[in-house]
């Protein structure tokens, strides 16, 4: 009888030949727009296997297909690691190339996709939408203030108080991993008979620059200071009043969004607690298998010094800049209380 593989054995990191996976009866209903997919049976339960998607014809782009399946499990393995709801994945090999096998976590529920979520109708949310000027009919350009307004006010997502929470999670570890691509179809809830319930996170493909060669990873390595600026500033799919944000100012509207720097500094001590962690599961991640090659030696050193600059230089910086903050309004407050019993004293 064949072993069933450890699916949450984080060391080993097994590499799956699926080969003689059978399709199964869900194959043509998963949507998306990162690339092919397939519905199979593995271990008898549905899974989703990803291929990596053809960009030959895109612009600036000097590689055949992007390396989006090794991006979806190495990110989704450090949400795995840093303790979130994620959902299963797995490297392996089907039809001759390397792709990344998702377990379908929607047998017996459904998902509702955060662009469905958001059609819902509410007067009051109607209103505070009307107020916001925003709009998110460019699914790949998500405006920041119309979420917040929905995380507010909708009806659905207010029923979960953990989905705010949930949605600077993700904004501050999707810009620690480079993810630039959450948008309203890749997050959202679940929903049965039993109500709604936050839905794993899923769809980190578009994490670690996955459209970049090997070659272009070597230079831009070879340039310590262009390295730091380069990661930083990132690309995110969310705007604020029309322009599109860098993580780099994404993370700095902590000042305006609370919530925003609670989440940096939770997941600021969830990361430096875990980086080694991190850092060892892309290390044992075999370079090949079976003749093929899963990740190379020049990627691996990416993703881990690429990781180890957004922590270091941006999400760190951050955390304490807001305990500063923290600590001087605790200050101000005593100077204020100081000068208040000052003045009732009478001589």
């Amino acid at each position: 009888m064949r072993r069933k593989i450890n699916l949450n054995d984080n060391e080993k990191l097994p590499i799956v030949d699926f080969s003689k996976c059978m399709l199964s009866l869900k194959n043509g209903m998963y949507g998306g727009n990162a690339g092919s997919k397939e519905g199979i049976v593995f271990q008898d339960e549905n899974w989703i296997v990803k291929y990596p998607k053809d960009i030959r014809n895109l612009k600036n782009v000097d590689m055949s297909y992007s390396t989006a399946p090794i991006s979806e499990y190495i990110g989704s393995h450090i949400y795995n690691i840093l303790g979130y709801n994620v959902h299963q994945t797995l490297l392996g090999i089907r039809n001759s190339k390397i792709v990344v096998a998702c377990r379908d976590f929607c047998d017996t529920k459904n998902l509702l996709e955060m662009r469905t979520i958001k059609n819902v109708y509410n007067q009051q949310l109607s209103q505070m939408l009307d107020e916001t000027l925003s709009s998110t009919s460019d699914s790949h350009k998500i405006e920041i203030d119309e979420v917040i307004t929905h995380l507010d006010y909708n009806p659905i997502l207010k029923t979960l108080p953990k989905v705010k929470d949930r949605f600077w999670d993700m904004v501050v570890i999707d810009c620690f991993i480079a993810n630039n691509d959450r948008n309203n179809g890749n997050w959202g809830l679940l929903v049965s008979k039993d109500g709604y319930e936050l839905a794993p996170i899923f769809d980190n493909g578009s994490s670690f620059n996955n459209r970049a060669s090997d070659e272009k990873m070597l230079k831009i390595m070879s340039n310590e200071k262009n390295f730091i600026g380069t990661e930083i500033n990132q690309s995110t799919v969310f705007s604020k009043k029309g322009h599109l944000l860098s993580a780099k100012k994404l993370l700095n509207l902590y000042k305006d969004y609370p919530d925003l720097a609670k989440a940096i500094k939770r997941n600021y001590l969830l990361i430096k607690n875990n980086m080694d962690k991190i850092i060892n599961m892309i290390d044992n991640i075999p370079l090949n298998y079976k003749g093929y090659e899963i990740i190379s030696p020049i990627r691996k050193e990416y993703y881990q010094k690429s990781l180890d600059i957004r922590f270091s230089n941006l999400i760190e910086p951050l955390y304490n800049e807001i305990l500063k903050s923290e600590q001087n309004k605790i200050n101000d407050g005593k100077n204020q209380q100081n000068y208040n019993n000052d003045k009732e004293i009478v001589y």
